[in-house]
């Protein structure tokens, strides 16, 4: 694992990479009140392959927020 830095999260006393990955994209098309929203269609596998390949790099922030 790759040392890229830790931050405390606010007042939680946990820390975190320096640096995230945003992973709201991951999820996919979704449904808000009968409509479609999102990124559209993603490949899993690739999904996965990209959030092992942060952990491998150290980090372990992950937004998953859609703001």
């Amino acid at each position: 694992m790759n040392d890229i830095g830790k931050r405390k999260l606010g007042g939680s006393g946990l820390e975190v990479s320096m640096i995230g990955m945003g992973c709201w994209a991951i999820g996919g098309k979704y449904k808000v009140e009968g409509s479609w929203s999102g990124w559209g269609p993603v490949d899993d596998n690739e999904s996965v392959r990209a959030l092992h390949r942060a952990l491998d790099l150290g980090v372990t922030f992950f937004d998953t927020a859609d703001a």
